[in-house]
């Protein structure tokens, strides 16, 4: 039941565009497209202050490992020691937007290039080539 939701909330939002639950949709931003995830000059969140300089912009995905946090990024990704709870405040302070997918993933929606559903299980394909659930 619960992947059935998450498969049909993310069918419906992330690929045909339409918001569930009557709520409004969001602005489009005007010009063109943002950078997947954190955007050179951005506030950094803290705990990308702990990642290598090459993988700190560009953040498509955060993915916890016991008590580390994996994070992807289009330049490569890199393993950081940090509470995904705190990594995912630190994104909303510094103004990420973003979604937890699962309760080990958190995913740049801008950064997701498809997203499928077989049988009980659905999953995102990130632009990365990164396959979330």
């Amino acid at each position: 039941p619960f992947t059935v939701w998450l498969s049909a909330t993310l069918v419906f939002e992330l690929v045909l565009k339409i918001p569930r639950y009557g709520r409004a949709p969001l602005p489009k931003p005007a010009g063109p497209a943002p950078d997947p995830g954190i955007a050179p000059g951005a506030d950094l969140p803290r705990f990308a202050e702990r990642l290598p300089p090459h993988l700190r912009h560009g953040i498509v995905a955060v993915k916890a490992e016991d008590h580390y946090l994996r994070v992807f990024a289009e330049a490569g990704d890199g393993l950081i020691l940090y509470r995904l709870t705190d990594a995912l405040a630190d994104l909303e302070r510094a103004g990420v937007e973003g979604l937890r997918t699962h309760r080990s993933y958190w995913v740049a929606p801008s950064a997701v290039a498809e997203a499928r559903l077989h049988e009980r299980s659905a999953s995102l394909l990130m632009t990365t080539g990164l396959r979330v659930p």
